[in-house]
């Protein structure tokens, strides 16, 4: 029997709403596939443990559980590589001292920051074409650089129409996150779809929520961040 196909991204260090989301969809790493759209770590209190638990999902279930590399995680690879500092001014230093409190000896910490750096930018399957926040139209999928993790407020369709996206991926749709939103600004449009729910974000943002998409049922389980809740949306395409 096929499994259900999972996405979720700019998680932020919520490990525990991760946790509660997977038991109660009754998550099986067996049959089902993950994909976690970048972002795991900085914000919230749990990046270690987060990044700890994903990266033994995916090293257990490798032909199930894929991750992808987000700017946080870019950020952190470029301080740890003493290249720039950016990465304190957004989470860095909370994320250390959970890093250090997980990772305890320096074998470990290595060991995760390597596989932090051999996170890919993309991954495609049958149905879907997944990235951290968007892909550029003037690359086909697995030409695309590095720079895609930093798009802001995705693309402006006026320049990329969504044609042209479409046969870059094919006709397949793009499934990303990096781009807080609310959850009455979720848009399915069937060419993309922006999955994150703002989890950890700034005061900005009215709703602070984490999503784990059900992409071939159509729904979203929305966990509160503030209540610890879960929702259960049905996707709507437009």
């Amino acid at each position: 029997m096929m499994g259900r196909k999972f996405f979720i991204s700019d998680l932020h260090g919520e490990y525990i709403g991760l946790i509660k989301l997977l038991d109660h969809v009754c998550y099986d790493p067996k049959t089902d596939q993950l994909v976690f759209g970048g972002d795991l770590i900085n914000r919230g209190r749990h990046s270690g443990q987060l990044l700890q638990e994903v990266k033994r999902l995916q090293q257990t279930y490798p032909k199930n559980v894929f991750v992808l590399l987000g700017n946080h995680e870019e950020m952190m690879i470029n301080y740890m590589c003493g290249t720039s500092k950016l990465w304190l001014a957004h989470g860095g230093y909370e994320t250390i001292l959970s890093l250090n409190e997980v990772f305890r000896d320096e074998a470990g910490m290595q060991d995760c920051l390597t596989w932090v750096r051999g996170l890919p930018i993309v991954f495609e399957d049958d149905k879907f074409v997944y990235t951290h926040a968007g892909l550029d139209p003037a690359f086909g999928i697995f030409e695309q650089k590095r720079d895609i993790i930093w798009i802001m407020n995705f693309f402006d369709y006026n320049l990329h129409p969504r044609e042209q996206l479409m046969r870059v991926t094919n006709g397949k749709p793009i499934i990303h996150g990096h781009n807080p939103i609310t959850l009455e600004d979720l848009i399915w449009d069937g060419v993309t779809m922006n999955c994150d729910l703002g989890s950890h974000t700034a005061d900005l943002l009215v709703d602070r929520n984490l999503g784990l998409f059900d992409l071939m049922n159509n729904n979203v389980y929305v966990y509160r961040t503030s209540s610890r809740l879960i929702e259960l949306h049905e996707l709507i395409k437009i």
